[in-house]
């Protein structure tokens, strides 16, 4: 009898197992599915990716090269430096313009990528304008020596930064409607191993330690590892990296916050119940005093 209830225990202690791995991996799909949701679908979110990719270090760089290339090359005897060419091009950056521009080639949402659609590619014309605004915020004298020179070609980096800008058409629906079924599933299962176990608080705890791990891993994912990256690595994954952070945007801080404090809450009442728990059991094996 006591082999069979071991082997019992034993049976429920891993189907138990099974069912709290099953519950994180669907709610980790449904927590995604629910910021895209949030996030990646809405509008503005384009304006977002084109900030983030225009701003990082890589597409600065490399556009203030090619702009210094051409300039030196269709006109060698102006006061072009690589200094100015760089100022140039954080102008064009900030210029709203050039946003709305590079944020045009994909549609409404995304739905157009850069070279998809015939005679859809960056107009160079558009871009030539846009830089000798720039110049003549930055430089006056070298505007006015810059009046006939025009750029002959889009530069790579804004041509890039186009390239980063989401592109789906039906994922929206898609998500907003299997994430609630997701959640809703993940939590039966949660709630199915809480009733088999025999430690609930175990299971509580576990559940409390996975809310608290996937709110600090979201803020370094999607907050520090962006920001450090956009700043500091002069590389086309960094602003690719920051496009994709970008997508999330800050909405979804407010939600990560909440679930590390979920995650701590659960875990201190997981840790009170199990140590009321022991001091009940070794409350019930020690003798009673006699008489």
């Amino acid at each position: 009898m006591g082999i069979v209830r071991r082997t019992e225990r034993v049976a429920l202690g891993m189907v138990e197992q099974v069912l709290l791995r099953v519950a994180m991996a669907v709610a980790i799909l449904a927590l995604v599915l629910w910021y895209a949701s949030l996030t990646v679908f809405q509008p503005g979110r384009v304006d977002a990716v084109v900030n983030a990719v225009l701003s990082s270090a890589h597409v600065q760089r490399e556009t203030a090269d090619e702009i210094f290339r051409q300039v030196r090359q269709f006109a060698p005897g102006t006061a072009m430096s690589r200094q100015v060419a760089a100022a140039v091009t954080h102008e064009m950056g900030d210029d709203p313009h050039l946003r709305r521009l590079l944020a045009s080639y994909t549609g409404a949402n995304g739905k157009v990528a850069i070279g998809s659609v015939p005679g859809q590619d960056i107009d160079p014309h558009q871009v030539d304008a846009i830089f000798h605004s720039a110049v003549s915020r930055v430089d006056p004298k070298l505007a006015a020596a810059l009046r006939n020179v025009h750029l002959h070609a889009t530069p790579a980096g804004l041509v890039f930064t186009a390239s980063q800008l989401p592109s789906y058409a039906e994922a929206d629906t898609v998500a907003s409607r299997a994430w609630p079924w997701l959640a809703g599933l993940a939590l039966v299962l949660w709630v199915v191993a809480f009733v088999l176990s025999e430690q609930r608080s175990e299971v509580v705890r576990r559940l409390g330690r996975w809310l608290v791990a996937v709110a600090v891993v979201q803020v370094l994912l999607l907050v520090v590892g962006p920001w450090l990256a956009v700043r500091y690595v002069d590389a086309a994954w960094a602003a690719q990296y920051a496009a994709a952070a970008a997508l999330w945007g800050s909405l979804v801080l407010v939600p990560i916050l909440v679930m590390g404090v979920v995650g701590l809450v659960l875990t201190v009442l997981a840790r009170a119940g199990q140590t009321g728990a022991e001091e009940a059991s070794t409350a019930r094996l020690e003798p009673e005093p006699p008489p």
